[in-house]
């Protein structure tokens, strides 16, 4: 069960939390958000944008044209990724199964697409975690 769109957009998803040790009983929140396709279009632009000027001013360098042109690739292929994204990951948050510290857990820069199980750590123990939807 989701919560309603806060006023930033983002939408709290309760989760279950296990440990990699095999503790479970953990609770927390992923906060993610469906942006819009014009906002997934814009950022995907600028990746595209940004690898066409990195094959403009390598081209013209002899073997490092070569550099540019699989910067261009993997750009494109960043922004594929992003634009194919419609649901993102934008924080998560919990109390850890295995030593029991409430906290914030790294999920990525704030655009990693949202599956499950999101794989994490405890900022305390630093044992591997497993989030899933309650």
């Amino acid at each position: 069960m989701t919560t309603p769109p806060r006023p930033d957009g983002t939408i709290a998803l309760p989760v279950r939390i296990r440990s990699q040790d095999g503790k479970s009983g953990g609770a927390g929140e992923v906060e993610y958000s469906r942006p819009s396709i014009g906002e997934r279009l814009r950022k995907a632009g600028k990746l595209v944008l940004l690898g066409m000027v990195a094959v403009v001013v390598f081209l013209p360098i002899p073997l490092m044209h070569l550099v540019g042109v699989l910067g261009f690739l993997a750009l494109l292929g960043l922004a594929i990724h992003r634009l194919r994204s419609r649901e993102v990951v934008k924080g998560a948050h919990g109390r850890c199964p295995a030593c029991g510290a409430e906290g914030s857990y790294y999920v990525g820069f704030g655009n990693q697409r949202m599956k499950f199980p999101l794989a994490t750590s405890c900022p305390s123990c630093h044992i591997g975690l497993e989030l899933d939807p309650v």
